[in-house]
């Protein structure tokens, strides 16, 4: 059964709190951005007593520069302690781009807890296979590819690279833009991702068409 990812954008937690209520029982994974969260009082202690409420939830840590269309404005030595204070309170995986991470910081976390990922937000890198070479390199978790295709030749070569991709690992394949929301859909169909991004509501998009996590909740 394919996982649902909810991302939950916000600047305290108490807001955190009543996203996870009104989800309900309907996804599996939560992303939680850090961006402006780290500066919470005691931040680590307030998401380990959410934690502890929703045991039967995965927690995914995200902690996004403005070149990631985040607005963490740390330095990268600060966003990494972030993350792996963010594991140490009681989260399951961090997301880490593998272009713009240093793989130094990448190699401080463990292989199991790391979704290694790709953002592409204007095109679609020229050779994803090397990409994904550079990720198996640290065994992560889950492979994500999330690019943005401008012609109908690149999502079809991006289509033959996840038709094509090893199905032992785990995968995240998403495209963003404005035929994003079409493509997915394309993509969807193939059945070959591990797991799929669903926003809470329109206002909690955190991509342009995000789809909405449907059912009652």
């Amino acid at each position: 059964m394919q996982n649902i990812l909810v991302p939950l954008r916000f600047q305290n937690f108490s807001e955190i709190q009543d996203g996870l209520i009104k989800i309900g029982g309907r996804a599996n994974w939560i992303e939680i951005w850090l961006d402006k969260l780290w500066k919470v009082e005691s931040w680590c202690s307030v998401f380990e007593k959410i934690r502890a409420k929703n045991p039967e939830l995965h927690f995914l840590g995200v902690c996004k520069s403005p070149a990631e269309h985040g607005n963490f404005r740390g330095s990268e030595k600060e966003r990494i302690a972030v993350l792996k204070d963010f594991l140490l309170a009681g989260g399951d995986a961090i997301d880490l781009d593998i272009i713009r991470t240093d793989e130094k910081y990448i190699r401080q976390f463990p292989h199991e807890k790391l979704f290694l990922s790709v953002h592409d937000f204007s095109g679609m890198p020229d050779d994803l296979s090397k990409i994904f070479r550079k990720m198996h390199a640290f065994h992560p978790f889950v492979y994500k590819f999330a690019v943005t295709t401008n012609t109908s030749a690149e999502l079809e070569k991006f289509l033959a690279f996840i038709q094509k991709f090893p199905p032992e690992f785990n995968d995240i394949f998403t495209t963003m833009g404005k035929k994003g929301a079409f493509e997915r859909r394309k993509i969807s169909k193939m059945k070959k991702s591990w797991g799929e991004f669903f926003a809470l509501n329109t206002n909690l998009r955190t991509a342009l068409d995000q789809p909405i996590l449907q059912g009652k909740g």
